[in-house]
């Protein structure tokens, strides 16, 4: 995942802050915005990462579960062989 992008937003958006004495009535409600998309944007990254891992767990999880079910009913197979 690419948070350098967040960064690169609210370095943006507090460049255009630092710069609000010079534009401040057209400035502000800018910058404002700039700031608050790039803390949304962060916040939704942050979700969707938490999201992505917790289903990836999942399914390495299951993955692991049907392995050894696999693996246990191959024992099963071969001492019902052997016998």
């Amino acid at each position: 995942m690419k948070l350098y992008k967040v960064g690169s937003a609210v370095a943006i958006g507090v460049a255009v802050v630092a710069a609000l004495p010079v534009v401040a009535a057209v400035a502000k409600p800018i910058a404002k915005k700039a700031v608050k998309e790039g803390l949304l944007f962060y916040e939704k990254t942050k979700i969707f990462v938490a999201e992505t891992i917790e289903d990836m767990e999942d399914l390495a999880a299951e993955a692991k579960s049907e392995a050894a079910g696999m693996k246990s009913e191959k024992t099963e197979e071969t001492v019902k062989e052997e016998s």
